[in-house]
């Protein structure tokens, strides 16, 4: 215990030793700015040859040189570990000058003699791919300089690839979502002006077809444009209700009449004298010509049946339809008068003979 040494104790920097070390330092940094930064340099001759010198060797690499050397100042009187200024200066410095041969294939007068020979070695040897391994030392370099993970950029890259991807494919179904609306206005717009020419004496169909104008013209919303579809259904809810109570009233009164003089002309008549059985022969052409009237009414009977089983959203052509039928029924109305009178003709003459 006696025979061992004390340790030896490490003596800090004096606060005027590191003043001086950043005066020298400073003093450095001005040279070097003053011949390398200007065009021409500050510093006379010497500063020209220093600039020739390094620029031709290193670069544009060469015009970052007085930073470490401000650097150093800033670490001297800020009492900044050696450690960390010396780890910050060679990381940044061995990332310059592995930056030089990829720089040498786009602007060989910015790459120096290191980057142009670098540049030529790598390709000579590995192709322009060689070019990547002193980019991706020079990346890692730049990472470890401002103290982030190894391949920082790549996955930065990476988050912000698959935010831009995320942030586009949202737009687009936006874009699409938009797109359905206007799409779905428009036919709803379309409906409401073909109802608005049929119903023209109702005032909630000009409301509704400018609302919708309007909604097209700004950007649209789900909530509202189903508030104005359900106006729209409401509406043809009531008039479907109208047009089916015109629907079961489409059978004319007539109508019995038809099966009456049927039921009369299908009972035999004896043929028992010349005029009766020409009668007869007559009383047949009736009857087929009654029956064609009654398969024209049997038609439309059935189609007015299918038509009250619509839907309401069938409302505009539904109602063309029933146009059409009532049309058909009155040209069906005119051909059972004539045909009627020529009947009530043949029956007087049954009568007679």
């Amino acid at each position: 215990m006696a025979g061992k040494r004390p340790k030896k104790t490490r003596r800090e920097p004096s606060r005027g030793d590191l003043e001086a070390l950043a005066f020298v330092l400073f003093g450095a940094f001005l040279f070097l700015a003053a011949s390398l930064w200007p065009e021409p340099p500050y510093s006379g001759a010497l500063g020209q040859a220093v600039k020739d010198a390094l620029t031709g060797l290193l670069g544009y690499a060469a015009w970052l040189l007085p930073l470490p050397l401000a650097y150093g100042v800033y670490a001297a009187l800020r009492r900044v570990p050696l450690r960390r200024y010396l780890e910050k200066t060679l990381t940044g410095l061995l990332a310059a000058v592995f930056s030089l041969p990829p720089l040498a294939a786009l602007a060989p007068e910015l790459a120096g003699g290191i980057g142009r020979a670098g540049y030529a070695w790598l390709v000579d040897r590995l192709g322009l791919f060689g070019l990547l391994i002193p980019a991706l030392i020079a990346l890692l370099l730049l990472e470890r300089f401002f103290d982030r993970p190894p391949f920082f950029t790549f996955r930065a890259l990476a988050r912000g690839s698959r935010r831009v991807w995320h942030a586009l494919a949202e737009r687009a179904r936006l874009r699409r979502t938009r797109r359905a609306l206007r799409a779905e206005a428009r036919a709803l717009l379309a409906e409401v002006e073909a109802l608005a020419r049929r119903y023209p004496e109702h005032r909630l169909l000009a409301e509704l077809k400018e609302e919708l104008r309007r909604e097209i013209r700004r950007p649209l919303t789900g909530a509202r444009l189903q508030e104005l579809s359900e106006l729209l259904a409401a509406f043809r809810e009531e008039r479907a209700r109208e047009l089916a109570e015109r629907i079961r009233a489409e059978t004319p009164p007539w109508r019995a009449e038809l099966e009456a003089a049927r039921a009369e002309l299908e009972a035999p008549l004896a043929p028992e004298n010349a005029l009766l059985a020409e009668l007869a022969e007559r009383r047949r052409a009736l009857l087929l010509e009654l029956r064609r009237l009654e398969a024209e009414a049997a038609r439309l009977e059935r189609a007015a049946q299918e038509a009250l089983a619509h839907p309401p959203e069938a409302l505009e052509r539904e109602a063309r339809a029933h146009a059409e039928r009532t049309a058909r029924w009155e040209a069906l109305g005119g051909k059972w008068q004539e045909l009627a009178e020529r009947l009530a003709h043949w029956r007087a003459w049954v009568d007679w003979a």
